[in-house]
């Protein structure tokens, strides 16, 4: 006597399905992860190339040529330094968005921002954080390069010592720099600035649909502070 199959199930199908569906992706999710990290590391890598080769150079040189201008009072020695100051800037803001990847919080980026310029002068930096302050990591990025920027300025122009970075939500996300350095007149530019360094913020602000304003009394230190939607 033929035996009959019994039905399947609507469920025992699908789950059926199902199941072999997930082990179709598993090979795929595995190689998509590897990519990641392949990715990762290769930024990584490339990032510790350019740190220890290019900038390290651009920054002895641009030394090396303040040095020479204070010495010698040449004025072309002071431009050949204030552009390898400012290639140099532009190297580690790509060795810093190579670095810093997607996964770092908010505070987080910001803080290696300010520490790396900071370490150089033994300047120090605290960050004060509100816990709803978080940010896509474009913006992350783009913050952080500001950070990066602002404590720059202090460090050179006003020499400052200490740096406090605040970063709060209430009604948009709002990030301050405040240095102790010496401060300046807000209607004069500070001696050896060219002025870029402080558009270059206030664009990378705007970009992002916001403002940035400066506040400087000689004496009294800076504050940079930006505000987003």
């Amino acid at each position: 006597m033929a035996r009959t199959r019994p039905p399947v199930s609507k469920p025992s199908l699908f789950n059926r399905s199902r199941a072999r569906l997930a082990q179709a992706l598993v090979p795929c999710d595995d190689a998509e992860r590897a990519a990641l990290v392949g990715a990762a590391s290769e930024r990584r890598r490339i990032a510790r190339d350019l740190h220890d080769g290019p900038a390290q150079e651009l920054a002895f040189l641009a030394m090396q040529c303040r040095d020479l201008a204070l010495s010698t009072g040449d004025p072309s020695l002071a431009a050949l330094a204030e552009s390898a100051d400012r290639a140099l800037a532009q190297t580690k803001e790509v060795v810093y968005g190579l670095a810093e990847g997607a996964h770092k919080s908010l505070d987080s980026a910001v803080y290696a921002a300010a520490a790396d310029v900071a370490a150089r002068s033994g300047a120090t930096v605290r960050v004060d954080c509100d816990a709803r302050a978080d940010a896509p990591a474009e913006t992350r990025q783009e913050l952080a390069r500001i950070v990066r920027e602002a404590v720059w300025n202090g460090v050179r122009h006003g020499e400052a010592t200490s740096f406090a970075i605040e970063l709060c939500r209430d009604e948009g996300l709002h990030l301050r720099i405040a240095d102790n350095g010496a401060g300046y007149d807000p209607g004069m530019r500070p001696e050896g600035a060219t002025g870029f360094g402080l558009e270059s913020m206030r664009e990378r602000a705007a970009a992002l649909g916001g403002d940035l304003a400066v506040r400087s009394v000689p004496g009294q230190g800076t504050e940079v502070e930006v505000s987003l939607p």
